[in-house]
């Protein structure tokens, strides 16, 4: 890595994957207990700071404190569709 800041976006990059894997597999049935307890663990705060560092994770924590309410609700598929 180039950076702290790039360390820290590869990181949260990799842990929106795994949640994103394991929702599909929660959707589909297909996810145990045990890898939903591993993976909400794995991508804690905790865990997190501890890969990345607590300054890196406070900045990034601010920075999605600070995003637009737009921002928020198209992240949860709230947007309405306007063209």
């Amino acid at each position: 890595m180039s950076n702290e800041n790039d360390r820290a976006l590869a990181v949260l990059a990799k842990a929106l994957s795994v949640c994103r894997g394991m929702l599909y597999s929660a959707r589909t049935g297909d996810a145990t207990t045990e890898e939903i307890e591993r993976v909400l663990e794995g991508t804690g705060e905790d865990q997190l700071i501890a890969l990345i560092g607590d300054g890196p994770y406070r900045r990034a924590a601010d920075l999605a404190d600070a995003l637009s309410k737009s921002d928020k609700d198209a992240l949860l598929g709230l947007a309405a569709d306007a063209a």
